[in-house]
């Protein structure tokens, strides 16, 4: 197998000339402008897969999030989540669209959800339908 940094594509100045590309080799610092095409992306970003976890919502029937001695709880009702635990939770309904103030602006963007940072935990746990 052979080993080949590749670098920046250079566009043919004239139609009628092959693209270029810059090449090297892993250990070489001597860098190499290389005729032809090479279908390499060079934003090594993009050879990764960037979804975690793929689950398909109806299949989710619990979620469970703890952080330290804290829990929240979400069971499915339908084709929605309720907040099951804590049992003395407040109301979730504060957080639904405010009407506009009289600047014309809403102060809350929430539809129904616990704010981000009760759910930003290390352990998060789903219950499969």
């Amino acid at each position: 197998m052979a080993e080949l940094i590749v670098g920046n594509k250079h566009a043919s100045p004239q139609p009628n000339l092959p693209d270029e590309i810059y090449v090297r080799k892993p250990d070489d610092q001597q860098s190499w402008l290389a005729e032809g095409k090479l279908d390499a992306d060079t934003d090594s970003s993009n050879w990764m897969n960037h979804d975690i976890i793929s689950i398909d919502h109806a299949k989710i029937a619990k979620i469970d999030v703890e952080r330290g001695n804290e829990k929240l709880e979400l069971v499915r009702n339908g084709d929605r989540f309720e907040l099951k635990v804590p049992a003395d939770h407040p109301s979730l309904r504060p957080l639904r669209r405010a009407a506009p103030t009289a600047a014309g602006s809403s102060p809350r963007r929430g539809l129904d959800r616990a704010p981000a940072s009760a759910l930003a935990t290390n352990h998060r746990a789903f219950e499969m339908a």
